[in-house]
């Protein structure tokens, strides 16, 4: 199941006026870990789940919020009404540093992942997202993932 914004890549997804309810559904049927990922509506997924947990006061600590990252992030990549896998995956030329698990990629993509989160939510102490996962890690050196995500 896709939630987010139709007009972003993925004309299956569930938009918001169908997705919020349904994700409040499945919380309230035991479903509690939510697993999204950045690319999906562009990052809207992240925004409905946001919604979600604002609209229906779902208590933080109920959940398991799970995204991911990998592929780019741009309106660019949908501008034709379809996801430009091409684009989303080649980390060179107008997606330079902004595809890959590179550190500056990971830690830019974390970042605005928390910032979508944070729009519809207050968290206090602040949001933690409780795992973030990465895919494709056969693209990039060990050691450089290793050194992205344990180094402060």
């Amino acid at each position: 199941m896709s939630y987010g914004d139709p007009t972003q890549g993925n004309p299956w997804t569930l938009p918001e006026d169908q997705a919020v309810p349904l994700l409040y559904h499945a919380y309230k049927r035991g479903i509690n870990t939510w697993d999204t990922a950045d690319i999906y509506g562009q990052g809207t997924s992240e925004l409905l789940i946001a919604r979600a947990i604002k609209d229906y006061a779902i208590p933080r600590s109920r959940l398991v919020l799970l995204t991911k990252l990998f592929f780019g992030v741009d309106p660019e990549i949908v501008q034709s009404g379809e996801l430009n896998f091409e684009m989303a995956m080649k980390n060179d030329g107008h997606m330079v540093n902004r595809v890959g698990l590179s550190r500056k990629h990971i830690f830019d993509a974390v970042d605005a992942s928390v910032e979508r989160y944070v729009i519809y939510c207050f968290f206090p102490g602040g949001l933690v997202l409780t795992g973030r996962q990465v895919g494709h890690v056969y693209r990039c050196p060990t050691d450089s993932q290793i050194r992205s995500r344990y180094t402060p």
